[in-house]
């Protein structure tokens, strides 16, 4: 369905009085109901499409508490059964604990367990009345985050037991991040330090997220498999490098400026690495066509991008930021954004060509 037409859906599932949401609490006597809205109607929709759910079953399953997307444990085990590519199985539930296993393309990758315990510690709700539901809602919302974000579409996606931890939730944070040595993490910087400026980004951004990009582009935790594999590479790439001697040091003055510009604009844009909406992208697209012709020199020399489709929230919100440019000066770049330019320019001459 073209937006229009959810538009025109929403309005009768909203006048249908069906659909509703709760605030406040039932036991200070402060609990109410609403009806959703046709906008917060089209949204749901809207989000449940872009992950194949049918409207009705995403007005059931999915919500939005502070900016965040809620599914129904039910609505998240489905996505994950119904792939192709992944799947779970049940190893143990009973009220003090549950372990799923999960698994990618019928190969094992890795159990994940929540018990009773870890759910006192997070403050979780119907610890009492609902503890299976509970402890299979978290396990299922961290298997699918750590093994199997594909189905959410690289969405972060809550269950509506992690309600009270929403103001903390972060994809970096120790619940969802696995405990990797600290001496491998060292050795990891250690390697990078030796290589060449883009690889040093590329290390201190994985290690401060915690995820690294999927050759489709996706983000992942990392795991401590994963960082044995980079280290791997690193070695590789540093024993080439001294056979070829292809590591020069920055002698440039231009260099030198280009790769601290460089540094700064990836440092603020991890920070953030969630997937852009298409508006903000559109938006990037049109602040970067504003002060180059081609642009895409420049995204694939700062964040290894080949277009703006690719940008994460982050990297969206740094090129604004640094241009300058809003909807209402028909994205105008200022003049230090300009020069800025320039230089880059100057810096790829007898690289790539690229004009303003």
């Amino acid at each position: 369905m073209n937006f229009d037409e959810i538009l025109k859906m929403a309005e009768v599932f909203a006048k249908s009085n069906l659909y509703f949401y709760t605030t406040g609490s039932a036991k200070q006597g402060t609990l109410k109901y609403h009806n959703y809205t046709v906008p917060q109607c089209a949204v749901i929709m809207q989000k449940g499409q872009e992950l194949g759910i049918n409207p009705a079953a995403s007005l059931d399953g999915i919500s939005i508490f502070k900016g965040k997307t809620l599914m129904s444990a039910n609505l998240l085990a489905s996505l994950v059964k119904r792939s192709e590519k992944y799947d779970y199985k049940v190893k143990k539930l009973n009220p003090k604990e549950c372990i799923l296993e999960f698994f990618e393309n019928n190969d094992p990758q890795g159990e994940i367990n929540f018990t009773i315990e870890m759910a006192k510690k997070a403050g979780t709700s119907n610890l009492d009345k609902f503890p299976e539901d509970m402890l299979f809602s978290r396990c299922i919302s961290r298997g699918v985050k750590k093994y199997c974000p594909d189905v959410t579409m690289q969405m972060t996606v809550y269950v509506h037991e992690e309600i009270e931890n929403i103001d903390d939730a972060d994809e970096t944070n120790e619940e969802l991040s696995e405990k990797i040595p600290e001496s491998k993490i060292n050795k990891f910087l250690d390697l990078a330090e030796k290589l060449n400026g883009d690889t040093k980004i590329w290390a201190k951004e994985i290690i401060n997220s915690g995820k690294y990009k999927t050759k489709n582009h996706g983000m992942q935790l990392l795991t401590e498999k994963k960082l044995e594999e980079y280290i791997l590479l690193l070695e590789e790439k540093l024993e080439e490098l001294k056979k070829t001697e292809q590591n020069p040091p920055i002698d440039n003055e231009l260099e030198m400026e280009m790769e601290d510009f460089k540094i700064k604009m990836v440092e603020k844009a991890s920070k953030n690495l969630n997937m852009a909406s298409k508006e903000h992208q559109k938006f990037t697209q049109a602040s970067l066509a504003k002060i180059f012709k081609d642009y895409h020199p420049f995204l694939n020399w700062l964040f290894g991008l080949n277009s703006t489709s690719e940008l994460t929230q982050g990297d969206c919100f740094t090129i604004i930021d640094w241009i300058g440019a809003e909807e209402d000066n028909d994205y105008t770049p200022n003049n230090e954004a300009i020069e800025q330019a320039k230089k880059f320019v100057d810096f790829i001459s007898g690289q790539e060509k690229m004009d303003l």
